[in-house]
């Protein structure tokens, strides 16, 4: 008989084996991966629920701690994330989903958090957390650069992929960064101070994640994912933007976690410096973005991804589940619709699946 348990920290091996299911096929690293995203999260101490069949785990579900801000001077706002759901493919279709789902959300509901959040949910996920009472978005939208090599370089990659495999993503983009103009600068790490310094300077007012210096230090640590930091410097920091890149299935994916800028010319540098990497193909959310910023992508090459049926041409949503028993109504942060994409500051690293 299947038992929900909350997580102990005697159940880590059994979890990184379980999650060979969908965070990688290493052991370790998705023990590293665990580690990360919840004990060392700054958010709190948020629940991860299994399933056991006697000492065997075989499904799990958790919440990442997150920390929302709206308006200015800033409301601040703990909602976790749901994701990380597996389910061992023998105890499918038993019910496991909603049991684990049941539990998390009672304590949730005991500690008096309003909702959950998921930014992960793929098409199966989806249907079944709509009909559990989710709410979600619109589309999350994406714009696409791809770089094509030119044919002689593409015959060459061909016939050397296994050379081309083991070259690190941002090999070349490394290679660029020597003739960028001085204000520019690519690194590995992030400045935590400087970031989180330029962030309050800019006073966003829409729904965005709280990044302070503690968000800085923790967020870009995962495991699973490389990242780089292009920086656009004069007497202080003026500009960032981060590019990350993740293995999947299909090879790496590269994509553009986030930016700030005082400046629109200070993007447009900052965009221009990333593409130095010729990304084979490097993504952006378009949702939320300004009619300026969205001109700036498309005139350096991005395009617009087509929502679709299938399954690949799938676009993230924001699923949103009321876990208060009196919820009722639009779903609110303060005085700020939830489910409208306009009142959001988007930006991928909000995400939990890069």
């Amino acid at each position: 008989m299947v038992e929900i348990v909350r997580y102990r920290s005697e159940f880590a091996a059994a979890v990184a084996r379980l999650q060979k299911r969908l965070w990688s096929p290493d052991i370790e690293l998705n023990a590293a991966y665990l580690r990360w995203k919840y004990d060392l999260n700054p958010y709190g101490d948020w629940p991860i629920y299994l399933a056991l069949d006697q000492d065997r785990v075989v499904g799990m579900r958790g919440a990442m701690g997150a920390s929302w801000e709206v308006g200015n001077p800033p409301q601040k706002y703990l909602i976790p994330c749901a994701g990380d759901l597996v389910i061992d493919p023998e105890y499918r279709s038993q019910g496991i989903f909603g049991q684990i789902m049941g539990s998390l959300e009672n304590e949730l509901r005991e500690r008096e958090i309003p909702y959950l959040f998921n930014w992960t949910a793929n098409p199966v996920n989806l249907i079944a957390s709509l009909a559990a009472g989710w709410k979600m978005t619109p589309p999350l939208g994406a714009l696409v650069r791809e770089y094509q090599a030119s044919r002689p370089m593409r015959l060459v990659r061909k016939r050397l992929q296994w050379l081309a495999n083991r070259i690190p993503p941002f090999a070349t983009l490394a290679l660029g960064a020597m003739r960028m103009d001085r204000h520019l600068s690519v690194e590995t790490l992030p400045r935590t101070e400087a970031m989180a310094d330029l962030v309050s300077r800019l006073k966003r007012t829409r729904i965005r994640h709280q990044r302070d210096v503690a968000y800085f230090g923790w967020r870009y640590r995962n495991p699973l994912s490389q990242y780089r930091f292009v920086f656009w410097d004069d007497d202080r920091l003026e500009g960032y933007l981060v590019l990350g890149a993740t293995e999947r299935l299909t090879g790496t994916e590269f994509t553009i976690m986030d930016w700030e800028a005082t400046a629109g010319e200070i993007l447009e540098e900052l965009l221009g410096a990333a593409l130095l990497g010729k990304f084979p193909h490097l993504s952006v959310w378009s949702a939320g973005l300004s009619a300026a910023h969205r001109r700036l992508f498309e005139m350096r090459g991005f395009h617009p991804i087509p929502e679709g049926r299938s399954v690949s041409k799938y676009r993230s949503k924001i699923l949103v589940r009321p876990v208060a028993a009196e919820a009722s109504g639009p779903l609110r942060l303060g005085d700020t619709e939830l489910l409208d994409l306009t009142n959001w500051h988007l930006r991928l690293a909000y995400s939990d699946g890069v």
